[in-house]
């Protein structure tokens, strides 16, 4: 065999190889479900997502003095799907209770 022939074997095998490690499946991951939430005392949230393998953390509406008053969202640490999760104002803050249409907990979800 010819030193250019073994050259391209070993080329067509790398491009098989190749093709052969982008075509594998990853693991499947899907957006945490089946979630449920509820207000606890001082404006904390608290909530749950039971199915997926995904991840999620709650949001609630905010105003703040270091916000000149001006709302935003303040959330939670990010919880992998079955375990309990909450969301507070953090320090200086507070819940925006008089938001039109009354205070809502957001759940934000990431594979």
């Amino acid at each position: 065999m010819s030193i250019k022939s073994v050259f391209a074997r070993a080329g067509v095998f790398a491009v098989l190889l190749a093709g052969l490690t982008v075509a594998a499946p990853g693991a499947a991951h899907a957006a945490p479900g089946n979630c449920t939430t509820g207000w606890g005392s001082n404006g904390v949230a608290y909530g749950t997502c039971s199915t997926g393998s995904g991840q999620y953390r709650l949001g609630i509406p905010c105003k703040s003095w270091q916000t000149l008053g001006y709302g935003y969202t303040g959330y939670g640490a990010w919880r992998n799907a079955g375990t309990p999760a909450s969301a507070t104002c953090g320090v200086g803050g507070w819940l925006w209770s008089d938001i039109p249409g009354g205070a809502h907990i957001v759940v934000e979800k990431r594979n």
